[in-house]
């Protein structure tokens, strides 16, 4: 059953619209559609929502995002460590 008392079956499909859940004031603000970088969220609720997927199927950059900084942190490659070079494969 979820929340809203609406009962899901064995062998229903259930889609999740990822804009409307990433834009749902109850749990973002009243502010839900601005990209806010420093807003808080709930403890339950990943500061990114579902962009990056769970399970074996999530995004393979989640973990560029999930080692939480200090909002405000950026962090930048020195100069001396850039390189113009194409990457290559060397397997």
């Amino acid at each position: 059953m979820l929340p809203d008392g609406r009962r899901v079956t064995i062998g229903q499909t259930v889609l999740i619209d990822r804009t409307a859940i990433h834009r749902d004031t109850t749990v973002f603000g009243p502010d839900a559609d601005a990209f806010n970088p420093h807003r808080e969220t709930p403890s339950r609720i990943a500061p990114y929502g579902l962009a990056f997927g769970g399970g074996r199927h999530q995004c393979i950059g989640k973990p560029l995002v999930s080692d939480v900084r200090p909002a405000g942190t950026v962090s930048r490659v020195a100069p001396s460590q850039q390189s113009s070079r194409p990457c290559t494969n060397t397997a």
